[in-house]
C-alpha cells in the first residue's frame, strides 16, 4: 500500500523568519560607570575615586570586567597608602591615557595595581613621569 503526497501543500505555505529577541543586560555585564573621579583633585584621590577611574577606564578598553568588591578595596586603597594620591592619580592617567590600557604588550587589569607588580609597573611609571 502507497500513500501518495501532496507537495503542492508545501508550496504553499508561508514560513516566517524567526524572531529574535535581544536580551536585556544583566548587572554582571552592564558597565558600572561613576564619573565621582573626575570632579576630585588628584592629590584628594582616596581608594574609591582610584577604583572608580580604573575600573571605568578597564570596562571602556577591554570590556566589562569580572567584579569583586573587597578585592578592589584592597588592591586600590593599598595602591593609593603606597603612592599618595597625587602619584595614584598620575600613574592611572599615564597607563589608561598615554598607553591606552595596555603595559607590556598585555592589558591593564586589576592585578597591575597590587603590590606584587610596583616595580614592574608603578615604578616605571613614576621614572618616566620623574614622580
Amino acid at each position: 500500500m502507497t500513500t501518495a503526497l501532496d507537495f503542492d501543500l508545501f508550496d504553499s505555505v508561508e514560513v516566517a523568519a524567526p524572531v529574535v529577541v535581544p536580551e536585556a543586560p544583566t548587572p554582571a555585564q552592564a558597565p558600572v560607570v561613576d564619573a565621582s573621579h573626575t570632579m576630585t583633585p588628584d592629590d584628594e584621590w582616596d581608594w574609591e575615586d582610584m577604583r572608580n577611574f580604573c575600573m571605568s577606564e578597564m570596562e571602556r578598553y577591554h570590556g566589562p570586567q569580572v567584579r569583586n568588591p573587597i578585592k578592589e578595596k584592597s588592591i586600590f586603597g593599598s595602591f593609593v597608602s603606597r603612592h599618595g594620591s597625587a602619584n595614584s592619580a598620575a600613574i592611572a592617567r599615564f597607563a589608561f591615557g598615554f598607553c591606552k590600557g595596555m603595559w607590556n604588550s598585555a592589558p591593564i587589569s586589576i592585578n597591575r595595581f597590587c603590590k606584587a607588580s610596583d616595580q614592574y609597573f608603578a615604578d616605571q611609571i613614576k621614572q618616566r613621569l620623574s614622580l
